[in-house]
């Protein structure tokens, strides 16, 4: 679990969400009891009672957190005076912004399974409804029948998806035991003998050339799928 830096600075309701955030994104939601988050927290069991009554409602105060700053992504991009592609990219840009800044909590909310849990089933329809409202003039932009549920079906959540299915398996290797990181380690140095070795990049670099690539293979999807030419968006 990711340690928090400067425990003892942290008053103690947001202790309890913060290492209930680590360990729901390291172990899941239903693997966690609210012992363990008293005992990582450092906080009895009546504290984690008092301020959140239910290990559900730390996991419902995650999702609505996760998804506001989702919202805030989404329309943090909606500049409907530049070209489709800038605006692609700048989505994307912001997804990536999300993922990298706040990886646990994005964890949590868009992986946990909410089928046997009603009250979380229904925030995430709640959210899923308004991100489509958000989304529904992007998609319009890009020439999508938001009527058509099979357009709708393989082109809306998919830049979201995308984005969040990078940054899982980031995380899962991120956090795996050692030993599963030295058998990685030996099966990536047997691959680097028997291939061209890649240039160095830094991390900001990487995100960069993942931006233009992703948008590049969206632009093209969409039109595959809507038979609009979007290389012939003029912008504004």
């Amino acid at each position: 679990m990711a340690e928090i830096k400067d425990n003892n600075k942290l008053d103690a309701k947001e202790r309890i969400y913060k290492v209930a955030i680590a360990l729901f994104a390291r172990k899941g939601y239903h693997a966690v009891g609210v012992r363990e988050i008293a005992q990582a927290a450092d906080v009895n069991i009546s504290m984690v009672n008092y301020y959140y009554g239910e290990k559900i409602n730390i996991l419902k105060q995650i999702i609505d957190e996760a998804f506001e700053k989702y919202r805030q992504a989404v329309a943090g991009a909606a500049n409907y005076n530049v070209s489709i592609k800038e605006h692609v990219s700048s989505v994307i840009r912001n997804f990536i912004k999300l993922f990298r800044e706040n990886i646990e909590i994005s964890m949590v909310a868009f992986n946990t399974l909410p089928f046997d849990i009603p009250e979380i089933m229904e925030q995430k329809i709640k959210w899923s409804h308004g991100n489509f409202d958000m989304f529904k003039g992007f998609f319009e932009k890009l020439g999508v029948d938001v009527e058509d549920p099979v357009q709708m079906s393989i082109i809306g959540g998919f830049l979201g998806n995308m984005t969040y299915n990078h940054f899982e398996g980031k995380y899962i290797w991120s956090n795996v035991s050692d030993e599963v990181k030295k058998t990685k380690e030996m099966l990536e140095t047997v691959a680097a003998k028997s291939e061209p070795k890649c240039c160095n990049i830094t991390e900001d670099e990487f995100y960069e050339r993942y931006v233009e690539k992703l948008t590049n293979m969206y632009m093209c999807g969409v039109s595959a799928v809507t038979g609009k030419n979007l290389k012939e968006d003029k912008g504004k």
